[in-house]
């Protein structure tokens, strides 16, 4: 067993419907499938069957939680951009500028943060550090 990353245009890929779910609307979850895909070596998180630390780590650190929260915000963030080039308040307004370039900056101490967060879950335990404080700021800041 191993965990995998599969882009949405691998023609092998079967998206079930969203299931309906409370809590959290700006993700979906549902089903996978794949049906005769092929997945390089590349494209595999962490080492066949041994993919109990990283889940582990992720259950500890909320390194799932992080990564969703940091994709909705970037999602939001390319729709502020859209909504500010259509309206030319980006030219328009210094405080247009200052806000997105605010924003802007926010959201790549997170990106970078949830890859810290996964290069961590990816250490072996013995040289993983203790991961209380990446708990809280996955939580904290990210969420």
């Amino acid at each position: 067993k191993a965990i995998f990353l599969v882009p949405d245009d691998n023609p092998g890929l079967r998206l079930g419907p969203p299931m309906d779910s409370m809590g959290l609307q700006g993700t979906h979850s549902g089903a996978v499938g794949l049906d005769n895909s092929l997945v390089p070596d590349s494209d595999r998180v962490g080492e066949p069957g041994k993919i109990g630390p990283i889940i582990d780590f992720d259950m500890q650190a909320g390194l799932h939680s992080g990564i969703v929260a940091t994709g909705i915000a970037l999602g939001a963030f390319a729709r502020l951009v859209d909504i500010v080039k259509a309206n030319n308040s980006f030219e328009k307004y210094e405080s247009v500028r200052v806000r997105v370039s605010q924003l802007a900056a926010t959201l790549s101490v997170m990106r970078t943060h949830a890859y810290a967060l996964a290069v961590m879950a990816s250490l072996p335990d013995t040289a993983r550090p203790p991961i209380e404080a990446a708990t809280m700021t996955a939580k904290l800041f990210l969420s």
